[in-house]
């Protein structure tokens, strides 16, 4: 069974309104195989529910997917990284395509159009 884990973590950009609770921040982790060799990238965004409710409102006849997205009331990359490893946790798969497969039902993959 191949055990995914974080093999590195990083902003990408960030956009703060005027108000601490309106937000979002681009995210890109980079997942291997533990104690494997390679990584495969996987991005995402983490917004508040401000800054959701804004983003819905400037497209008021489309629909937000939430693939890709995290939202929080209050920025905190140690509950985003936690939160990483609890859903990376439950993708070990037999090979690293079935582990790259699952990891894109919440992330977008580096081989996502």
């Amino acid at each position: 069974m191949i055990e995914p884990e974080i093999v590195s973590f990083s902003i990408r950009s960030e956009d703060y309104g005027k108000e601490l609770d309106d937000f979002t921040i681009d995210i890109q982790v980079d997942i291997g195989p533990k104690d494997g060799e390679g990584s495969e990238t996987f991005s995402l965004t983490v917004c508040s529910p401000k800054r959701l409710e804004k983003i819905l409102k400037e497209r008021p006849n489309e629909v937000e997917i939430g693939r890709g997205l995290l939202i929080m009331i209050d920025f905190n990359v140690d509950i985003i990284e936690y939160t990483i490893d609890k859903i990376i946790e439950n993708c070990k798969r037999p090979t690293w395509g079935a582990v790259s497969q699952a990891l894109s039902s919440y992330f977008y993959g580096e081989y996502d159009i």
